[in-house]
């Protein structure tokens, strides 16, 4: 993951794109939290505005495949389609735990 190109796209120094990304993974783990409660009281509301919180910090910071996956959610939740849902969350734990450690080791 190229960090310098991603925080130059923003016009920003690798520190404090790092501290940008640190904030959003806080905020998108969460925001993950939520989507689980959501799904787990079938609320897709819950479920579509969390999402929709990850979709969009994402695709600002450039994580266009985190961003996408976001709104699939974000969208299945809103027509309340929970298909698969439980696993496309997990995946996107699972980027933002990579994302993550590429943080940790700069």
């Amino acid at each position: 993951m190229d960090f310098k190109t991603l925080a130059s796209n923003l016009g920003l120094d690798e520190e404090d794109f790092a501290e940008l990304v640190e904030i959003f993974i806080a905020t998108s783990y969460n925001d993950i939290g939520k989507i689980s409660l959501g799904l787990e009281k079938n609320n897709g509301e819950a479920v579509a505005q969390a999402a929709h919180s990850i979709k969009g910090a994402a695709g600002n910071l450039g994580f266009a495949d985190l961003s996408s996956l976001a709104k699939d959610i974000e969208m299945s939740a809103k027509q309340d389609d929970f298909n698969d849902l439980t696993g496309k969350a997990d995946k996107i734990n699972t980027m933002l735990k990579t994302i993550e450690g590429f943080i940790n080791t700069d």
